[in-house]
């Protein structure tokens, strides 16, 4: 059994339009999220006997 873990971190600001463009003033108007996404690729491997 082998595998491969992938982590990603996600930064997403949302803002109103036109206010949260605004120099200091804006970040009233911003919401910042951050997130982490897993993945887990896992590999099973199976021996099989061939006979000849």
């Amino acid at each position: 059994m082998g595998g491969l873990l992938r982590e990603i971190k996600v930064k997403t600001v949302k803002k109103l339009p036109g206010l949260g463009s605004i120099p200091y003033v804006g970040r009233l108007f911003q919401h910042h999220t951050t997130h982490t996404e897993k993945t887990d690729l896992t590999v099973f491997i199976t021996p099989k006997v061939v006979s000849p």
